[in-house]
């Protein structure tokens, strides 16, 4: 048995939980959808992508009707595309062997896409009230410091001992996780937690030894590397109408697989924009050499940053008008400023057209 104050953490939880929308519907497809979108993202950027996406997919059977143009661009700008291809595979596996209705055992549920440990413990818990643990970064957090352990086996065996304790004293698992991960996400902070305010406070052993930032164990973060582009916003005057030239990257690029864009191409080292001739003229070089066409009516936009992963990109923005046919980029078309929303694509098309 282990000494854990359950009561005070639900009574704390009742009061100060966040109005979240996936909290208002709770069964298996909500909590699924929102726990994969939360995925290394943080809560109010994942606000406005849930609801759009729930509006148009409101049920699994829904989206498993869909076709992956439908729904990459529901998730353009929020990353990590992996996500949303994985949830049109599982909502298609599942409408087809489980009549859409997700799996309620946690060996069923590891088998579909995108699907692991935490996500099925998040789906079986929250939404089955079955007795399974949930260990994310904030939980993991709350227990590191509170029993003084850096071990994640021990921190594993520890959430495991109190979902099963806190199940045989009637309490609900989907509330009891839920207020593991609020304290970990209001309360006990990466960085200055505000214990006083912790309904933990007097049995956790960090606060009592003053070692709040000694837990949990720190992980070395990968070195940021720095990389540099030249990006193309081609326009033409197509049927009367003003249109940009994008291309599709392929299946097999590094990121952003088969997502739209501006024609990029990387460069050895970065552009400096010591003057805008001399940087367009710079462009003007790179962009010949690579695409046999002709560019012109050139305007240099400026620069922006954009990270993926620990790679920083440093793109350099020049809008120009376009004679031939662009080669060596794959699949192309033109599209209309009002469509561009409509396609799947990543944030840093959004942030070029921003300049």
């Amino acid at each position: 048995m282990i000494t854990f104050p359950f009561h005070e953490l639900e009574f704390w939880y009742q009061q100060f939980k966040r109005d979240l929308p996936w909290r208002k519907f709770q069964d298996a497809y909500h909590v699924w959808v929102s726990e994969i979108m939360l995925q290394q993202t943080q809560v109010n950027n994942v606000i406005p992508y849930y609801q759009r996406f729930l509006k148009k997919f409101p049920t699994i059977k829904a989206l498993a009707q869909a076709e992956e143009e439908d729904v990459l661009p529901l998730w353009s700008g929020l990353g990590y595309y992996t996500r949303a291809r994985n949830l049109l595979k599982t909502a298609r596996i599942v409408t087809e062997k489980f009549k859409g209705n997700l799996p309620s055992t946690f060996e069923e549920l590891l088998k579909l896409p995108g699907i692991g440990p935490y996500t099925a413990g998040a789906i079986l818990s929250i939404a089955y009230h079955l007795p399974y643990p949930v260990l994310d970064g904030n939980v993991k957090r709350v227990f590191s410091r509170f029993f003084l352990e850096k071990s994640n086996q021990k921190l594993e065996e520890i959430a495991k001992h109190l979902i099963d304790q806190s199940y045989q004293l009637k309490n609900d698992p989907s509330s009891f996780n839920q207020s593991l991960m609020e304290l970990g996400a209001l309360v006990c902070n990466p960085q200055n937690p505000t214990c006083l305010s912790c309904p933990l406070q007097k049995g956790c052993g960090a606060f009592k030894k003053n070692l709040q930032s000694f837990y949990p164990q720190l992980t070395k973060k990968n070195q940021t590397q720095y990389r540099f582009f030249a990006l193309l916003m081609a326009v033409k005057k197509i049927d009367g109408s003003i249109k940009f030239l994008v291309r599709k990257r392929s299946k097999n690029e590094q990121w952003l697989k088969e997502l739209w864009e501006f024609p990029m191409i990387q460069l050895k080292k970065d552009l400096k924009v010591r003057n805008k001739q001399a940087l367009l003229e710079e462009f003007f070089k790179i962009f010949s050499q690579q695409t046999k066409c002709k560019i012109k009516e050139c305007a240099y936009m400026g620069n922006f940053f954009h990270s993926i992963t620990h790679h920083r990109l440093k793109i350099h923005v020049v809008k120009s008008s376009l004679d031939g046919s662009l080669q060596g980029f794959g699949p192309t078309q033109w599209v209309a400023n009002k469509d561009l929303k409509k396609i799947a694509s990543s944030s840093i098309l959004k942030k070029a057209l921003a300049l």
